[in-house]
Order: C-alpha cells, then sequence, then structure tokens
C-alpha cells in the first residue's frame, strides 16, 4: 500500500514540481538521497541490512526518480 501511495502522489508531485527548477548535480544527489532514505523506511530496509541502492529499487520494481524526471521533461 505504501508503494501504491509513494508512485501514485509523491512520484507525480516531485515531476511536477521539478518542471520549474533548474536541476543541478547536487540537487540530483540530494534527490536520490531522500528517495533511498524514504524508500527504505517504507519497506523495513535498515542500513545494517548492507543492501545496496540499486538492489533496493529492482526489490520493489521502482525507476530512479532522476531518469523519472528526465523522461517527464522530455515529454
Amino acid at each position: 500500500m505504501k508503494g501504491k501511495l509513494y508512485t501514485s502522489c509523491v512520484i507525480r508531485c516531485v515531476i511536477y514540481v521539478s518542471e520549474t527548477w533548474p536541476m543541478k548535480e547536487d540537487y540530483e544527489a540530494e534527490l536520490d538521497s531522500n528517495e533511498m532514505t524514504m524508500l527504505r523506511w517504507m519497506y523495513g530496509f535498515h542500513l545494517k541490512d548492507n543492501k545496496k541502492n540499486m538492489k533496493v529499487k529492482e526489490l520493489l520494481g521502482l525507476d530512479p526518480v532522476i531518469l523519472t524526471i528526465k523522461r517527464g521533461r522530455l515529454q
């Protein structure tokens, strides 16, 4: 349920808002870090579990938020 809410609300809001701000490397890194923190919190993964970020995203079937934003801008 949390994953569906995340993809339907949070990601869509981020894509909508990102149309107006310039995307710098600092912003990308901070956005990626915040996304991973949120995903780990939602699904109960801890840093002690030693799961790589890409493995967590593969397990959950999510694309990186930066890639999603770039796709939204190309449309």
